[in-house]
């Protein structure tokens, strides 16, 4: 069951400027290796300013989707057939003539807590799954990004809803993460868990040259 999530970040007179990159970096798919044979793809970006008080926030809506995708200069392109999907679910691409291709209505049938993409098209493709945009189903935000994926393969995929912060520059929304990044996680949580709070206040520590996120609500106490 699909949930949603709000984060709200803060912050005032940082004394560092910078980017951040948010990104879904730690999910398992069975039979496949990340980084060899699918890759975390950039979700959302901010550029924190040196000074001045600031405020934005990132929403995650727990829609899935599937996506023919392909990649033009190191970023997802969406090349046309998508489909929403949700645990449990079985969609298979087929073509569709006279050219293209075309999903499957998803049918039940995939284990617990997973969904499957099958590829049935005769030849490989590049794959995406991506969580809806703002319920238009001509967007998506693509989490990960699965290359290459042969005929007649499927991909059952137990997407955790792990979030990720770092301080990376050179990336844009939509760029494929080709390696595993070595920066310190700024922000590593489930969206899903108890408890986790909506509202976020950053700061920069010079004497570990990282940015630090404080739940609002430790602030007050």
């Amino acid at each position: 069951m699909g949930f949603s999530k709000t984060l709200n970040f803060s912050y005032k007179n940082l004394g560092k400027g910078g980017w951040l990159i948010f990104t879904f970096d730690d999910q398992k798919i069975k039979n496949h290796e990340m980084y060899k044979d699918y890759y975390p793809v950039v979700w959302r970006i901010a550029y924190l300013q040196e000074s001045g008080e600031y405020q934005f926030s990132e929403a995650y809506e727990q829609q899935f989707m599937l996506a023919t995708s392909q990649i033009q200069n190191d970023k997802v392109t969406i090349s046309g057939a998508l489909t929403d999907i949700d645990f449990t679910e079985i969609s298979a691409l087929t073509p569709d003539k006279p050219v293209g291709y075309k999903w499957s209505t998803p049918v039940e049938g995939a284990p617990a807590n997973t969904f499957d993409g099958i590829n049935q098209t005769g030849k490989l493709q590049g794959i995406t799954v991506g969580l809806r945009k703002q319920k238009n189903i001509n967007q998506i935000i693509e989490p990960l990004l699965y290359l290459d994926v042969p005929d007649k393969a499927t991909l059952q995929v137990e997407f955790a809803a792990r979030l990720r912060i770092y301080a990376v520059t050179g990336l844009t929304e939509g760029s494929v993460i080709n390696t595993q990044i070595t920066s310190d996680k700024l922000w590593d949580h489930q969206l899903g868990e108890q408890g986790l709070t909506d509202d976020w206040t950053i700061t920069y520590n010079p004497d570990t040259g990282n940015y630090e996120f404080t739940p609002d609500d430790k602030l007050a106490q």
